[in-house]
């Protein structure tokens, strides 16, 4: 009995539009069989789609087929467009390349397209053939199709309102492709510029009286992101903000009563975007202090021409709402943008002064208060409530964070103008709250108020003059509203706690209350309360010095409350606070925490399965994991709770890491939980890292060390005894996973051909394989003989097959020396019996910075000061390893290099001493500023004030006539007065030649080994073996060697202690 044939490899369907749609109809036929057969048939066409273009086209353009076919062959078109337009095939299996189109099929085809997208009426139908459009022209436009152009600017010159919409929407999907592109990427945009701005200013001018939209918002796309180069009569700013200034004054006509349809009403989009035009050039091109050198003449021009007449138009739109007339969220939304461009301008500062009181609390203060259908969907859907005030989008639709950010700017660059009567104006209303009946209480103004407060807390909190009173602002006007009858104003109290947690209680019992209405809140009928609570709690509770006393005795309590609003909603934020209360009590976790361990595996497996669908839980799931972290490293005092806990833990990381990636996004996660402890439950842990690597984690090694790591240097033994179940050696895997890692190679292709996922190599991937290597040979000394050869092999393939980093060359140098430390006459024969020890040496030679660059890095002065910490001290272990050999014994090419060896390895040494003196000097220096920084306070900062009239005066901020500069930080404007103050990132650097070094965190055997003492036994017994041999360097290195012998007699003395405090 036959099959049917795959797509692949079955006919190709005939090609006439009378079969094309038949197959099309039959993809929606209730018979199965033949709907698969259609189906089939399709994608063949996807596969060898030569000559079936133009039938489908003719398919779509007749206007008498049903919609579902025309639908279905258009959907055809732009897949096959967007996949095969641009494949080629080889022909012959020679070089040449060919298109699965040939040239008449693809010049009749990018004709018949345009044409049929020109006059189609059907919406759908027109954004697919406009899509198809778009994918054509991004291959052929401009070379391959030069005709492009000058059609659509036909279609659009013939004033057919179908034709003219249709082009302006092909012209409108090929100029988004350019819209992000580099300056050396954009010449096709500035080929359409050229051909059709003329003609689309002249349209917009001509339509004014009934707008569309599409010219506008084709050139939005061409500015947004960057002034064309094209001449000035090309692109002619000025004309264009002259349209944009007409449509934003121009009353919309005829919109429709329903008022959820006005902001798609062809008025209001095209007021849109002109609001968005204005706004964006102002913000990007039309300030001078912004606009850098690119375009200073617009700019200054823009600044005190353009600007200010806008500004009028932008107001007068922002007055439709206080006189109850209509006006989209959108348009408000970039008014108050443009407002705010405003603000930090004299010339249109001063023209908006007057107007401040209208503008903070007729227009902006409105816009903070709860709107109806905010309240609607608190009650009605409140699971949909938290995810809306969760989703960045809304920043972009709602004008409430534009108006936020008004007034912060106010406060911030015009204080002066502003702050007094905002504050005024606020008090008045929370006190015009506070003496109205219950029943008389207009909430919706109290949200507003707390809104605002609540964004300017930084603000306050560091004013002297305000500071003092937000304690009585709590106390007065928050904390009722822990028992307000609705649930929002309950919701904002707990809002209000996050963001004023931290300030100076001069009552505790005050804060206390805080503390405890916010944990009761956690068990408020109202989800939305219980979410603002959960997270309030976790500022609270940082802030609160009486916060453990209080909690403690409700602790298990609280912990239930928190997961029983976790099994309601996936939320990253209700998870943090929970993790806040682990951290805060970790002393007293031990006894909930395999219960808490357990709860947050099984919500962690119940948000990640949703996580493919919704954001917040995949963000909670994230979360959970981090605080199973928590409650492990809390649980330390318990360490027998860890069997139960990671037999909870073991199905969450199987299935993290047993999934072929499918839970990649938790993968460093379930890594960090790993690291936590070492046991024989979490070794079954270990093959499944290196699957997940082999499978699909290959850009996680420098993530995958640290767990091995602490699998090797915690449990050296089983790492280096035991297997998998399969039989496969612990070090085998760590081995193969190296070797694996050796022939990374940078992908120039596209990622799509790229077969070998790892090919692509860092620094940091190739350090952690080598120091994994370096690990398993120090802390398995005696164990994995059987192991060098494939060590040294990988190593040195790697060192002489390779450019390599600093970096990477100093871990693997380490490498090396690690396996000359674990046995160097191993090392040095198997490195003599490979032909390894002088091929490295010879090509060691020509390096100016390094003499052996591989199996022995001894270093030049300059190469040893730039190795640090770890690698420098392992590297110093191997080097004195060679002295426990003869010299006789030694390889010729080793002897002969042995006197500069040693005089390197006494440099490198010395740093190694100078380190542990530097660091020993930081921390008695740390004590000493622990002790000196007391007493430092309020007048310990720094004062002073530059002169000019540009000063920035941080209590009266910037004067009307001044412009505010380009600086966004306190620290920024303070600066530009010649205040001495410090970066706050100044910290961050550090002016030392020194990288720091990455492998502290990680715990090794030689940490306790002192390498100077080190050195200087095994150089004694070398001296005292041939004397001779070794007098002469003793000489050129005498004062280490007297400081070795102090460290070795240290040793000695510290180890004889011990013995001696050990009982017998």
């Amino acid at each position: 009995m036959s099959t049917s044939p795959t797509p692949q490899h079955q006919q190709q369907p005939q090609l006439d539009v009378q079969s094309l749609y038949q197959v099309l109809q039959s993809t929606f036929s209730s018979d199965p069989r033949l709907r698969k057969l259609a189906e089939q048939h399709v994608a063949a066409i996807k596969i060898r789609p030569s000559g079936a273009m133009l039938p489908l086209l003719q398919i779509v353009a007749e206007p008498s087929a049903p919609r579902d076919v025309r639908q279905a062959a258009c959907i055809t078109i732009k897949n096959v467009l967007r996949e095969k337009w641009d494949y080629r095939v080889p022909e012959n299996q020679d070089a040449h390349q060919q298109s699965l189109f040939s040239a008449a099929e693809r010049e009749q085809t990018r004709a018949q397209l345009v044409e049929t997208l020109a006059v189609e009426q059907d919406t759908s139908l027109r954004d697919l053939l406009a899509e198809a459009v778009k994918e054509v022209a991004a291959v052929d436009f401009p070379d391959h199709w030069p005709q492009f152009l000058p059609v659509l600017v036909g279609h659009i010159q013939t004033g057919d309102v179908t034709r003219v919409r249709n082009s302006l929407l092909a012209v409108r999907k090929v100029v988004k492709r350019y819209e992000y592109r580099a300056a050396d990427q954009r010449q096709p945009l500035h080929e359409i510029i050229i051909a059709t701005f003329p003609l689309l200013q002249r349209m917009f001018a001509s339509l004014l009286p009934n707008p569309s939209d599409d010219a506008s918002a084709i050139f939005w796309s061409t500015t947004q992101f960057a002034l064309p180069a094209v001449g000035p009569e090309a692109l002619d700013l000025n004309a264009w903000l002259e349209m944009v200034g007409a449509a934003l004054e121009r009353p919309v006509q005829g919109q429709p009563e329903d008022l959820s349809q006005r902001p798609h009403w062809p008025g209001w989009k095209v007021k849109k975007w002109a609001c968005q035009i204005a706004s964006r050039i102002f913000s990007r091109y039309g300030n001078p202090h912004f606009a850098g050198e690119e375009h200073p003449e617009f700019a200054a021009a823009f600044s005190k021409t353009m600007a200010p007449r806008l500004l009028e138009k932008v107001m007068h739109l922002l007055a439709l709402r206080p006189r109850g007339e209509y006006c989209t969220d959108r348009v408000v939304h970039c008014c108050i943008t443009y407002v705010n461009s405003s603000i930090e301008l004299s010339h249109t500062y001063k023209l908006l002064k007057p107007h401040l009181d209208f503008l903070l609390f007729q227009v902006v203060f409105p816009l903070l208060c709860l709107r109806d259908d905010d309240l609607d969907l608190f009650e009605s859907d409140p699971h949909e409530f938290v995810h809306r005030a969760n989703d960045p989008m809304q920043d972009f639709l709602d004008p409430k964070l534009p108006a936020i950010n008004l007034i912060l700017d106010m406060v911030k660059y015009r204080p002066k103008d502003s702050l007094h009567s905002l504050l005024t104006f606020i008090t008045q209303v929370l006190n015009r709250y506070a003496a109205a009946p219950p029943e008389q209480r207009d909430y919706r103004q109290k949200d507003g108020a707390l809104v605002a407060l609540g964004s300017m807390h930084e603000f306050l909190k560091k004013k002297k003059q305000y500071a003092g009173s937000l304690e009585g602002l709590l106390v007065a006007h928050v904390l009722p509203e822990f028992h307000s009858p609705l649930g929002f104003m309950r919701s904002r109290a707990c809002w209000m706690m996050q963001h004023f947690a931290d300030i100076s209680f001069s009552n505790e019992a005050n804060q206390l209350q805080c503390l405890m209405l916010t944990v009761n809140a956690l068990q408020d009928k109202s989800l939305p309360v219980q979410i603002e609570a959960a997270n309030s709690l976790k500022f609270l509770i940082e802030s609160t010095d009486a916060a453990e006393t209080a909690l403690l005795p409700i602790l298990p309590a609280m912990l239930d409350q928190y997961f029983a609003i976790m099994q309601q909603i996936g939320n990253d934020l209700v998870v943090q606070g929970l993790e806040t209360i682990i951290d805060k009590f970790g002393d007293h976790i031990g006894p909930h925490a395999l219960t808490l361990i357990q709860k947050l595996s099984d919500c962690f497996m119940e948000y990640a399965k949703e996580g493919y669908e919704d954001d917040d839980a995949a963000m909670a799931a994230g979360q959970c994991m981090e605080a199973v972290t928590t409650v492990l490293h809390s649980a330390h005092r318990t360490p027998n709770l860890y069997p139960a806990m990671e037999e909870c833990l073991m199905p969450m990381l199987r299935t993290i890491l047993s999934n072929d990636g499918e839970y990649i996004e938790y993968f460093e996660n379930a890594v960090e939980v790993i690291a936590a402890h070492v046991s024989p439950t979490l070794w079954s842990t270990f093959p499944l890292l290196f699957d997940a690597f082999d499978k699909w984690a290959a850009d996680y090694v420098t993530n995958i060390r640290t767990p091995i790591e602490n699998f090797i240097s915690r449990d050296s033994k089983t790492y280096a005894c035991g297997a998998t179940p399969q039989g496969v050696p612990y070090v085998t895997l760590v081995v193969n996973m190296a070797r694996a890692g050796v022939p990374y190679v940078t992908l120039v292709v596209n990622m799509a051909h790229a077969v070998l996922a790892d090919q692509r190599q860092t620094e940091a991937e190739g350090k952690a394989v080598a120091q994994l290597l370096s690990s398993t040979l120090h802390n398995c000394r005696g164990l994995v003989d059987a192991h060098v050869p494939a060590v040294l092999d990988i190593v040195a393939a790697r060192m002489l097959g390779m450019a390599n980093t600093h970096g990477l060359l100093t871990a693997l140098c380490e490498a090396l020396c690690a396996a000359l430390h674990y046995d160097a006459a191993l090392a040095l024969r198997l490195m003599e019996a490979q032909g390894t020890t002088e091929r490295l040496l010879a090509v060691a030679q020509g390096t100016t910075q390094r003499l052996l660059a591989v199996v022995l890095k001894a270093m030049t002065t300059e190469g040893a000061g730039a190795i640090v910490g770890g690698p420098r001290k392992a590297i110093c272990l191997g080097l004195s390893s060679l002295l426990n050999i003869p010299l006789a014994s030694l390889p010729p090419i080793v002897q002969n290099h042995m006197p500069l060896i040693l005089s390197q390895l006494v440099a490198l040494l010395a740093r190694v001493s100078a380190d542990a003196s530097a660091a020993a000097q930081r921390e008695g220096d740390a004590g000493d500023e622990g002790e000196d920084s007391e007493g430092e306070g309020e007048g310990g900062g720094t004062g002073g004030g530059g002169a000019g009239g540009d000063e920035f005066d941080d209590e009266e901020g910037f004067a009307e006539e001044q412009d505010v500069p380009a600086v966004q930080t306190a620290y920024e404007m303070r600066k530009i007065n010649g205040d001495n103050v410090s970066s706050p990132f100044d910290e961050w650097y550090d002016d030392g030649d020194e990288e720091e070094d990455d492998d502290d965190d990680f715990e090794s055997a030689i940490d306790s080994v002192n390498a100077v003492a080190f050195f200087y036994d095994a150089y004694r017994a070398a001296h005292a073996r041939e004397a001779e041999a070794y007098a002469l360097i003793q000489a050129a290195c005498q004062e280490l060697l007297v400081a070795a012998a102090a460290a070795a007699a240290s040793d000695a003395q510290a180890a004889a202690a011990a013995a001696g405090a050990a009982p017998a």
